[in-house]
């Protein structure tokens, strides 16, 4: 689950991390606000020292992402057809009952890397009708090799879905943000084999 705190400027405000500019984690953040709680954010960050087949690795197989984003509590592959992975997520944050989609995901060829798309599917019947059902979910990852690390371009609107003020939404996603980032820089700067649980 992810978001921001919107402010006027264009630019985030949040709790220490990369928030408005480049800091030491290499991140910079904007949104672009909109009605409502949805917003969509944007993170450009450039990470040294990281091979971009390590990250083509954690990002390219979503059946992967339940093992290091604290957010999705469950993953996993249901169809993978015609260059389409169609995918069960189950997300979790503090605070707020547990949320569950059907994305699917693509992968396409850039310049010097990949970029991971991802968007709600139109047929959500394969829920498990236990948890809210996100209302939208769209965005991509894209890597890219730079210098002596990697390039790392991160977009996403999300809306969580029932009954949330807006307000509570962008505290939520805003953390979420926060988690994502630092989360798949330190797998990527890890030495930890991860491989599909089932």
């Amino acid at each position: 689950m992810l978001a921001v705190i919107a402010t006027g400027s264009g630019r985030l405000t949040g709790f220490g991390f990369g928030w408005g500019e480049a800091d030491d984690n290499g991140c910079e953040l904007t949104e672009e606000p909109s009605e409502g709680a949805e917003v969509m954010v944007r993170a450009e960050c450039h990470w040294d020292n990281i091979p971009l087949s390590r990250l083509e690795d954690l990002l390219g197989d979503p059946a992967l992402h339940e093992q290091f984003f604290s957010n999705v509590a469950k993953s996993a592959i249901l169809e993978e057809a015609g260059g389409v992975t169609t995918v069960h997520q189950v997300h979790q944050a503090s605070g707020m009952s547990d949320r569950e989609i059907i994305v699917e995901y693509r992968v396409e060829e850039v310049q010097g890397g990949y970029k991971y798309h991802w968007q709600k599917a139109a047929d959500q019947s394969a829920t498990s009708g236990d948890n809210v059902v996100v209302e939208s979910s769209t965005g991509y990852w894209e890597i890219v090799k730079e210098g002596n690390g990697v390039r790392v371009s991160y977009q996403v609107r999300y809306l969580p879905g029932g009954n949330i003020p807006a307000f509570l939404v962008r505290m939520f996603q805003s953390s979420g943000m926060q988690a994502v980032l630092a989360e798949l820089r330190t797998t990527a700067e890890s030495d930890i084999v991860i491989v599909r649980a089932n």
